[in-house]
């Protein structure tokens, strides 16, 4: 769809009516793990999509679809709660309306955010599990040549044909064996904690900040567990919730670094089995010169394919073990990602429950009845005759002369920090 610039100002015009002489100059598109900020606004206004003309809605989950101006840590904002995607049938003129429309109402920063770390971190791993067709097809390869070499040993003659066959499965052997070496080669240098990092360092997600981030929130938040109101359990779950992640992402890296020392084990198994295998060859290719030495050898040579055919079932094994290890990495990243949208959840409902709280007021009201010099009110109703500083001391409420009373007066209205310091004699004036 093409838009002309009337329509462009017609949005713009609608949007002014709603929020008068309000000029943002900061546009913040929020995604999925974001869109509760758009709730933090301070002076909020509020604008449905729905409401604007030629404005298209926002169908993706979480997405509430308005447009919120008013101010965020000192700036004026307009908060996009809600974005139109492509992949919701809209064409990219469709997508972008709104940007440009928010550019004629004054914005001239925009910050554009998208909840794409753990999208990146199952991208990596899906690339892992794509390597292990390389492993398989390798493994499937040297298992079917040496079902050949034996089928070829068990019948040998003297004739040239058998002799080429038996040739054939060897060099598809030593080909198979050097797919495979290659194939686990290639994993030792990827599959790897600090490859992993590097992965999702790439796409945005530094895992030394989150892992100093969450610990960081954690000591911030733990400090405020015991606040009233419910409020101090509400931040005891996400504490919780926080150590879980915290914890989810060490077992990962301990994960990860086992499965890379079963790769280096492992690299040193098909290394050692390409290099004997070579030798192996060698000689075939010297008894394929002399057919008769080889007729006489021939019992010794299965017993060998034999035991190499043993020898590699266990191998295989192991190839087998480490693509389902991949796979369990997969299934706990996908878990991972399941749990972060719970913290999310979990963080936008501590603010929603306690948005509505206003705890400046509230204890900066206890702390006046605390410090009052006179008999304070009771913490219950007027009925009850027990003050609030006899409740809290349990003791006599500490009767002042006037002059006293006069000299500890504030000279300004306290801050509830300076009625928190003052009811501690901690309060200098100053």
């Amino acid at each position: 769809m093409h838009y002309t610039f009337a329509q462009y100002q017609e949005s713009a015009d609608y949007i002014r009516s709603k929020i008068g002489t309000f000029a943002p100059k900061v546009a913040m598109i929020l995604g999925s793990g974001l869109g509760y900020m758009g709730d933090i606004v301070e002076n909020a206004i509020a604008v449905p999509y729905g409401e604007i003309p030629h404005f298209k809605a926002s169908t993706a989950p979480g997405h509430k679809g308005r447009l919120v101006f008013g101010t965020l840590e000192g700036q004026s904002v307009a908060v996009m709660q809600g974005r139109m995607h492509h992949y919701e049938g809209y064409s990219y003129e469709e997508v972008a309306y709104a940007v440009r429309v928010l550019k004629l109402l004054g914005c001239d920063t925009l910050i554009v955010t998208n909840a794409a770390g753990i999208a990146a971190l199952e991208q990596g791993l899906t690339l892992l599990t794509d390597q292990n067709d390389l492993l398989t097809g390798g493994s499937a390869a040297v298992n079917s040549a040496l079902l050949q070499l034996q089928n070829a040993l068990s019948g040998i003659s003297a004739s040239n044909d058998q002799l080429n066959l038996l040739l054939d499965a060897s060099k598809q052997i030593g080909s198979g064996i050097d797919q495979l070496d290659d194939g686990v080669a290639l994993l030792e240098s990827q599959v790897n904690y600090d490859a992993f990092k590097n992965i999702l360092a790439q796409n945005g997600l530094d895992l030394d900040t989150l892992a100093a981030g969450n610990a960081k929130a954690i000591a911030m938040l733990q400090a405020l567990t015991g606040l009233p109101f419910g409020v101090g359990d509400q931040i005891s779950q996400i504490v919780l919730l926080l150590q879980g992640n915290t914890a989810l992402a060490g077992a990962m890296q301990l994960y990860l670094d086992t499965v890379s020392q079963g790769i280096g084990a492992l690299r040193q198994g098909t290394s050692a089995v390409r290099e004997g295998y070579a030798a192996f060859d060698s000689g075939i290719q010297a008894m394929a010169g002399v057919l008769n030495g080889m007729l006489q050898n021939m019992a010794l040579l299965s017993d060998a394919v034999t035991t190499l055919a043993t020898q590699y079932g266990v191998f295989d094994t192991g190839v087998n073990a480490y693509t389902q290890g991949v796979d369990q990495i997969l299934a706990g990243t996908q878990q991972l990602s399941s749990a972060s949208l719970l913290l999310v959840a979990g963080a936008h409902q501590l603010y929603t429950e306690t948005s509505n709280m206003q705890l400046d007021e509230e204890l900066g009201s206890l702390l006046d009845t605390l410090s009052a010099p006179g008999v304070p009110a009771s913490f219950t109703s007027n009925k009850n005759t027990v003050s609030a500083l006899q409740f809290a001391l349990q003791t006599e409420p500490i009767q002042l002369d006037a002059a006293a009373e006069e000299e500890a007066a504030p000279a300004h209205e306290l801050t509830f920090w300076e009625k928190l310091l003052d009811l501690f004699g901690l309060y200098d004036g100053e």
